[in-house]
């Protein structure tokens, strides 16, 4: 529920968060549909609380890295939402089956 509030404040006026890709020691992946347009992102969310000082400065890194990639084989970085205990990352989901 906190990650559709958080969506629906942002340009991403309404979106379904469906199913959980994967999970990670820090971090969830969700697969969100825009309602409207029918386009598909992965939403990575991570929990930033317990991270120590060296793992949130990777993350950023990171963060940097993916809003800086253009390209047409990368599945790109689309947003960023910060909150005080978590970060969630909108990632355009490319579905190749």
């Amino acid at each position: 529920m906190l990650l559709l509030l958080l969506l629906n404040a942002a340009k991403f006026s309404v979106v379904f968060i469906s199913k959980m890709c994967s999970r990670g020691a820090f971090a969830v992946v969700r697969v969100a549909t825009h309602n409207k347009t029918k386009i598909k992102y992965a939403v990575k969310e991570i929990y930033t609380a317990e991270l120590n000082v060296e793992q949130l400065a990777d993350l950023e890194k990171e963060m940097c890295i993916l809003s800086q990639l253009r390209q047409s084989n990368i599945c790109g970085l689309q947003e960023i939402y910060k909150a005080p205990n978590h970060i969630y990352m909108v990632i355009l989901l490319d579905e190749i089956n």
